[in-house]
């Protein structure tokens, strides 16, 4: 989803279109070329002020209306925006029964608060949000779906960072710390959120602690060749295993980006840069997660039917 907000009593309408507009001119660009496209839809309230925006605003909502009734097969018009707006919301978080969704909603403030979608994976904000406002519409990405593909939410920000992360450092300080009465005035920056589990930490901490893990795996399985003999190390192993997919998932939710002159990030066009930089060949973590891991099971299983009878007769 992607919120955009103008500020200073200015209708901001018009750039939730400039973003529509511009999405679907990429969108026609891409289609000529034979290129995947997204499905983007945009949702504000119809205006009924009067103002000198009414007309511009109504039919804007208009055309997005029409644009989304083509790529559905709907009939929604300014007679019903509610019921487009809740048939919108069930492409955005994927519960539409014919099973049609929508990839990028562009908003306003409409689903910032009190919208649940578990499989919404980031949130694009190009406005300034704080306080409880901030808290309610971060919220909508924290939902979640699988633990594996959504470890958490994204949040990207485009306007005045610095500032931005003062405001959410506040806002999260205040709201989203269980004992937040106490530590108001203290945890009030970046690192120390990160250290409470609030804020995910940065690509080369959590880098720095998968690339642990797989050196403890490659240790313990000779390189990758084998499962281990004692049932301690097995043990051992299987939560190795479990941590390495756990922080896989986690770092695939950084975009790739050169931060200090390094490159950072998961670059899905090239998935097997990241499990080299970590100390595997593609094919050695194949096997790892794929023969090693299905072996490890099955000893595992073994082990514990062995138990089982040994308990049973005693």
């Amino acid at each position: 989803m992607l919120t955009t907000h103008v500020g200073g009593n200015r209708p901001s309408t018009p750039m939730a279109l400039m973003y529509f507009d511009e999405f679907e001119r990429v969108n026609q660009e891409r289609e000529a070329q034979g290129l995947p496209t997204l499905k983007v839809g945009v949702t504000f309230s119809m205006s009924t002020n009067n103002s000198d925006n009414q007309l511009t605003t109504n039919d804007g909502l208009l055309r997005a209306m029409n644009h989304y009734n083509k790529m559905f097969g709907t009939n929604f018009g300014l007679d019903d925006v509610s019921g487009y707006t809740q048939d919108l919301t069930t492409r955005l978080n994927r519960t539409a029964e014919d099973g049609q969704y929508l990839d990028i909603v562009i908003v306003v403030d409409q689903l910032l608060t009190g919208f649940d979608a578990p499989k919404m994976n980031t949130l694009y904000v190009d406005r300034t949000l704080k306080d409880a406002l901030l808290i309610q519409a971060y919220s909508r990405t924290n939902r979640i779906a699988d633990n594996q593909e959504k470890p958490w939410g994204r949040i990207v920000n485009y306007r005045w960072p610095a500032k931005n992360e003062e405001l959410m450092n506040r806002a999260l300080s205040i709201y989203a710390n269980k004992a937040s009465a106490d530590v108001q005035e203290t945890l009030i920056d970046t690192k120390k959120l990160v250290d409470a589990g609030v804020l995910a930490k940065s690509f080369k901490e959590q880098f720095e602690e998968v690339k642990h893990v797989v050196d403890q795996l490659a240790d313990i399985t000779d390189t990758f060749t084998e499962v281990p003999a004692s049932e301690a190390k097995q043990e051992e192993m299987f939560n190795l295993m479990r941590t390495y997919s756990s922080g896989m998932s986690k770092l695939k939710q950084y975009d790739p980006e050169t931060v200090n002159g390094e490159d950072i990030g998961f670059d899905y066009d090239n998935p097997d840069e990241l499990v080299t930089l970590l100390g595997m060949t593609p094919e050695q973590e194949e096997i790892l997660t794929t023969s090693l891991y299905n072996d490890l099971k099955n000893e595992l299983q073994k082990y514990m039917m062995y138990l089982s009878h040994k308990l049973n007769y005693a």
